[in-house]
């Protein structure tokens, strides 16, 4: 295929003419390009504004060769056809590995769904069980507390009891709280 050539001129603003070219262009000291056909009125314009009495300018314009593609010879829409064909085949494959991939996509998504939801669940019961791991040991540090508190009264009578014995009182059969050893 031969290659479409753009103009080399440039619009009034100053950015690139992006017409095709059909015009090879020359003045009369050298200076050559080629432009479309709105530039090449241009600068036939611009040649008769550089002319005075004494000089003439002259822009030479020739139609550029070799526009028109050439037919296609069939070697060339065989290659052509086979080609197309191929890279229809192709996206029709990119098309079913796009779609698994987006099934794939799809179910991971699921899976995460579901790990996060366990993942929530977990931490939830974790919180739970800390709350109530917590309760416990406050429970449990006051029982030890009526514990040593019990245990103190517990000695503290234990002690009472040992005087009470050795006193001069009663004692404890005397007063009907110990069976009398014959009685048995």
């Amino acid at each position: 295929m031969p290659e479409i050539r753009m103009c080399d001129q440039k619009q009034p603003d100053g950015s690139p003419c992006r017409e095709p070219a059909v015009l090879s262009w020359r003045f009369d000291w050298g200076e050559t390009g080629i432009c479309c056909q709105a530039h090449g009125l241009l600068l036939q314009q611009t040649a008769q504004n550089l002319s005075s009495h004494d000089l003439k300018r002259h822009v030479s314009l020739a139609p550029l060769e070799n526009l028109a593609e050439p037919a296609l010879e069939r070697s060339e829409r065989t290659a052509l056809i086979a080609a197309r064909i191929s890279a229809e085949a192709e996206t029709d494959e990119l098309k079913r590995r796009g779609g698994m991939l987006y099934q794939q996509n799809v179910d991971l998504t699921g899976q995460v769904q579901v790990l996060t939801l366990r993942h929530r669940e977990a931490d939830a019961q974790l919180t739970d069980a800390l709350a109530k791991n917590k309760r416990l040991e406050e429970q449990l540090h006051e029982r030890e507390i009526e514990l040593g508190t019990v245990t103190d009264e517990l000695q503290r009578m234990q002690t009472l009891a040992a005087f009470a014995d050795t006193d001069t009182s009663p004692s404890r059969r005397e007063r009907g709280l110990l069976p009398d050893p014959g009685e048995g």
